[in-house]
């Protein structure tokens, strides 16, 4: 039983470890993945980079982040696809949100714009849009439904 609770405890303690050593490192606009510099470079080319940052949490899972001056945001998964896009004065460029989410905010949300849009690593999407709604969307593209 002892034997155990070291075991427990070790593992509690390499866990809390390994979460506490998440690191933050700054990065260059060329030491990002090539699609998340591409993506960059085609949609927010016109925007001033603030800071860009790689982190590695959990057992090494990268991620980079991208502030832009104007508050806005991207953050991309390791391999440079983008994970969640924030407009903080704008909208999120549209040809970064899927075309069937595009067509059913046209038809059932006019005179809104996409403010965040977030993909989920188990597959689909939410989006938050100027009106305040937050809506969700299958990994298709299909409303889901609207999030409170």
């Amino acid at each position: 039983m002892k034997t155990l609770k070291k075991l427990g405890t070790l593992m509690v303690v390499l866990f809390a470890t390994s979460v506490a050593t998440a690191q933050h490192k700054i990065l260059t606009l060329e030491q990002l993945p090539a699609k998340a510099q591409t993506l960059l470079k085609e949609n927010f080319g016109g925007l001033d980079i603030a800071a860009i940052w790689e982190e590695t949490e959990y057992f090494s899972q990268k991620e980079y982040n991208v502030t832009f001056n104007d508050g806005s945001e991207i953050e991309f998964r390791s391999n440079g696809d983008w994970k969640e896009v924030k407009s903080r004065t704008g909208n999120v460029p549209a040809n970064i949100i899927p075309v069937a989410i595009s067509q059913h905010i046209t038809k059932y949300f006019q005179n809104t714009t996409v403010r965040e849009i977030k993909r989920r690593k188990s597959g689909g999407y939410e989006v938050e849009l100027s009106n305040g709604l937050d809506l969700e969307f299958n990994s298709k593209g299909r409303f889901v439904r609207i999030d409170d």
